[in-house]
Parts: structure tokens; sequence; C-alpha cells
């Protein structure tokens, strides 16, 4: 997953690319749970559901805008925010694991974890710098000067995403399975956003 864009805080803009650098080490459903749900008992398509699995989690995880299964993550932003509160896209956070940045040598340092707490209570992951401190001064022509590293997701369990997004991903997974070529958009396509638009409205990111 790539995302890019620009970070906002008091009228100054800050951009940032997300990278995943550590993908979740399994899906929000396994291929078993799949198989019964599609009535299948043979394995011939194990490994065609496995990917469909995968594909239904990177669409849902892209439409909702947060993360499902535990992932570590990369943010990377050319300055220093301008506020001492900054979100973390793709909640919910669990986890800071370090911050770095380039510092005006060109030479990476590590941001001392006392200078800052990892919010994760609120809707959306938040860094703090504590009182009394602020951000580090970094090099002014990297895209990267600041990189915040980060794990995020409902937890590292299938067993931790709501049912309603694991409904989702079986939803989206029986329609590619049954209809593997170009769908047309139609009563049974406009049916199947309807029902995930209401089945994951209270799920999706609105903020950032």
């Amino acid at each position: 997953m790539y995302l890019a864009g620009y970070l906002n805080s008091e009228n100054i803009s800050a951009r940032w690319a997300l990278n995943v650098s550590t993908a979740p080490a399994l899906e929000p459903v396994t291929v078993t749970e799949a198989k019964t749900h599609l009535h299948i008992t043979g394995t011939d398509d194990d490994t065609k559901i496995g990917l469909l699995i995968t594909a239904a989690r990177q669409y849902l995880e892209k439409y909702l805008r947060r993360s499902l299964i535990n992932q570590t993550f990369i943010l990377s932003l050319d300055g220093a925010p301008s506020c001492s509160v900054l979100e973390l896209p793709m909640p919910k956070l669990q986890s800071i694991t370090h911050v770095k940045y380039y510092d005006t040598d060109d030479t990476l340092q590590t941001f001392s974890s006392a200078s800052y707490r990892a919010d994760t209570v609120s809707y959306v992951g938040r860094v703090m710098l504590k009182d009394g401190y602020s951000w580090p001064t970094v090099i002014a022509d990297r895209a990267d000067a600041i990189q915040i590293t980060y794990v995020s997701g409902y937890g590292a369990a299938t067993t931790d995403v709501p049912e309603a997004i694991r409904q989702a991903v079986f939803m989206l997974v029986e329609h590619w399975y049954t209809n593997r070529g170009v769908v047309l958009v139609g009563t049974i396509q406009a049916n199947l956003e309807f029902a995930l638009e209401n089945l994951l409205s209270i799920y999706k990111v609105t903020q950032l």
C-alpha cells in the first residue's frame, strides 16, 4: 500500500507518504471460512480463494481508510509538523515503534521516545509531543526528513476484526468468485455497493 498527500496543521502543510513496512501476517478470514461461506468442499480453488481474500482486505482497507489486521507502516514527512499533535493514517494505532529524522547534516537520528507519547485511545491514533518538547530541526530537501514507524490494525488475530467487516470480506470474495469476468454495472453491483456501504458506514474513517 502506498498513500500520499498533505498533512495540514495551522495552515502549514507538510507533504507525506505512507508505505507498508511489514504486511499483515494473516487475513481477516481464513480460506476454510471462505470455502464454508461459498459451500465449497474441494481444494482446487484454495489458492484462488486466498488471493480473493487478500484482494478483499486491500479493497476494504482503502475504502475504510483503516488497517484491519496489525501491520507496520512508515509515515514519511518532508518537514517537521507545525503542531504538537499529529494524526497517523490507517488506524487503529497499536503502538509507535520509533520516530527517526535526518538532521541538518543529513544524518539519520532517532527522536527520543521520552519526547512524545502514542495516543492509542482516540478514533484516529496520534503522536503527541509532551509538554516542553518540540519536533527536531530537519534537513530541508528530503521527502523522508521525518519517518514515523508504527503498528496499526484491530489486532493480530482474525477474531480481532469486527464481524461486520469480516462479513464484508465474505461478500466481496463471493461476488468476485461468482463473477470472474468483467462485471457490468447493474442491479447486482448496485445491491452489493449498497450493502457494503450500510454494513461498514460506522467503521469508515472520515478524518485526516
